[in-house]
């Protein structure tokens, strides 16, 4: 699915802003889309509000998978937590 698909799949369903944009953020993080500048650019030219993408990336960063989306590496690219299985 293409980000645009995507972004109007999130847009049919009702889906809140908050959490559209964390959707696409993680949909650009693993295509590759990796980079803080990239990912606004791509976001914000897919309709969604710069200033609101940039907050909600800085928020969900860091290194506790409980409580952050994503990290950034050693070379300042985002990377997404690998996914556990809450029942481990």
């Amino acid at each position: 699915m293409s980000l645009v698909q995507l972004r109007d799949q999130l847009l049919a369903s009702g889906c809140g802003r908050n959490d559209q944009v964390l959707i696409m953020i993680s949909e650009c993080i693993s295509e590759g889309i990796d980079e803080g500048p990239a990912i606004v650019r791509t976001l914000v030219e897919l309709g969604f509000d710069r200033k609101h993408v940039g907050i909600l990336l800085s928020r969900h960063t860091g290194f506790s998978p409980a409580r952050h989306s994503w990290f950034k590496d050693g070379n300042g690219k985002y990377r997404l937590h690998p996914r556990t299985d809450p029942s481990e």
